[in-house]
């Protein structure tokens, strides 16, 4: 399915959804992943039915709601006018050329297309993470792999966050 949507769907809910906490899923044999209902959410009272699947920079496919995905590809077709270097133009087509549209069903069921379940090995045991603007969806031994990896990092990037918040705010930047 194209990755367009209908801007009618964006000038509905305005609130960009969060995305937080972890929940185990289950790719079943014909590709479905049930999306939790707290990633569906977009306001008290309204959930998604269709959302756009692309390619995740690491390990995972990443989740974004129609309009976060419009104002994501907002941003990037803003830095890119005008005559767009090579890193922009493969960024572009590995990134925003990987999207598919996929639709909730009543069950919150979201078909991942094989191509994505072959390349990230979506299959049995999975994983959504949430991760603020976006969710992303892993198989659990590859995030359990990442998570083992990267755990001792976690302080450290906190460390270097706080700094450049606390430096922002005295209106000084934060050193290479």
């Amino acid at each position: 399915m194209a990755c367009t949507a209908n801007h009618e769907t964006l000038l509905g809910a305005r609130r960009t959804a969060m995305f937080a906490g972890r929940y185990k899923t289950v790719v079943d044999a014909k590709g479905r992943a049930v999306v939790p209902k707290p990633f569906r959410q977009v306001t008290p009272d309204t959930v998604w039915v269709r959302a756009m699947l692309v390619n995740g920079l690491e390990d995972c496919l990443f989740l974004y709601t129609v309009d976060d995905w419009n104002r994501l590809m907002a941003a990037v077709a803003q830095r890119s006018a005008g005559l767009p270097d090579v890193d922009t133009m493969t960024f572009q087509r590995l990134f925003a050329g990987s999207c598919h549209t996929v639709e909730a069903d009543g069950f919150g069921r979201i078909v991942i297309p094989l191509e994505f379940r072959e390349e990230f090995g979506l299959q049995g045991d999975c994983v959504w993470v949430g991760a603020v603007d976006r969710a992303e969806l892993w198989a659990l031994d590859r995030w359990n792999s990442y998570r083992q990896q990267s755990r001792n990092a976690l302080k450290n990037i906190w460390d270097k966050m706080s700094r450049r918040g606390h430096q922002a705010e005295a209106g000084t930047h934060a050193p290479p």
